[in-house]
Formats: C-alpha cells, structure tokens, sequence
C-alpha cells in the first residue's frame, strides 16, 4: 500500500511539473504574440505615414495620375 502511495505521489509531481511548464509555455506563446501584433501595428502605422508621405509628395510635384 505504501509503494502504491509513493508511486502516486510521484506520478503526482511529474504532473505537476508538467502542467507548470506549459502553463509557462503558453505564457511565452502569449508574450511572442503580443510581440508580433505590435510589430503589425507599427508596420501599419508606418506604411500609412509613407503613403501619407507619398501623396503628399504627388501632389506638391503635380503629378497625380489617376
């Protein structure tokens, strides 16, 4: 009975500390995420400042086409 015990605790803690490191798997999951999603925003708000930039430039140098 003891034995049985013992294997159970055992089997226990290797839950335990499997479930803690994807619990902090899926922590750096979110982190990188986050990470790209800002990288995205930026990329966004960078690419309508130059076309901003751009239309600003055409008109100023009279050569809009449509």
């Amino acid at each position: 009975m003891e034995e049985h015990a013992i294997k159970l605790a055992r089997e226990r803690q290797v839950h335990v500390h499997e479930l803690s490191k994807a619990s902090e798997a899926k922590a750096e999951q979110r982190k990188v995420i986050l990470s790209l999603k800002k990288q995205i925003a930026d990329h966004e708000s960078a690419m309508e400042s130059l076309a901003r930039q751009m239309e600003a430039m055409a008109i100023d140098g009279g050569c809009v086409e449509e």
